[in-house]
């Protein structure tokens, strides 16, 4: 597993093209499946078939995926595993990436305006997130969230993912939630994060 960090960030997205938020979902569906066909991942994303092709063409050049008689992930050219899960929370979705660099956390604490900024437009969605937070030391914390919604939101998060408060993890709470694209969204808004400061 990857510790998500500035460092792993630049990594990841210093190969992808200009539509870093589609490739990297298209990896990240591959890293929990291995191998898929075209038709799966485009189900899977919601994207036309045609678009899949064209993002799996992208990643077979790049290295990326490797196609015999399947396409799968090459690990050895993309070996970034980040462990991350995502839940029904309410009306919402809890997205955590556990084991996060707590130098990230910190820069997540200080400029969390400019993620949620970040994070809406990757999304092109002015609602799409609820809040974003992270854990440390075993304690929930919520910057900028409002003492009332971060106590009815601390209670409820550690016990859908109970992990989250044994390693220091980032978490978001969606109000519009696609798989993988919204991983790789977020994932996205961390890098330019990091690439501002």
């Amino acid at each position: 597993m990857s510790k998500l960090s500035c460092k792993v960030l630049f990594n990841i997205f210093k190969g992808l093209s200009n539509e870093p938020v589609e490739e990297l979902a298209v990896l990240l569906l591959y890293q929990r499946y291995t191998c898929l066909g075209r038709v799966a991942v485009a189900k899977k994303l919601g994207i036309s078939e045609r678009r899949a092709r064209s993002l799996i063409d992208k990643l077979n050049k790049k290295g990326y995926l490797a196609k015999d008689l399947e396409t799968c992930i090459n690990t050895r050219s993309f070996p970034y595993n980040l462990s991350y899960c995502s839940t029904k929370f309410n009306n919402y979705y809890l997205t955590a990436f556990l084991e996060a660099n707590l130098e990230l956390l910190k820069l997540v604490e200080r400029s969390i305006t400019m993620l949620r900024d970040y994070i809406v437009l990757a999304s092109r969605d002015p609602e799409v997130l609820e809040i974003v937070g992270y854990t440390s030391e075993g304690r929930i914390y919520l910057p900028r969230v409002p003492r009332r919604m971060r106590e009815k939101y601390a209670r409820k998060i550690d016990k859908l993912i109970p992990q989250i408060l044994s390693t220091p993890s980032l978490f978001i709470v969606w109000r519009s939630y696609k798989p993988y694209l919204s991983e790789a969204c977020l994932l996205y808004s961390l890098y330019r994060l990091c690439t501002s400061f």
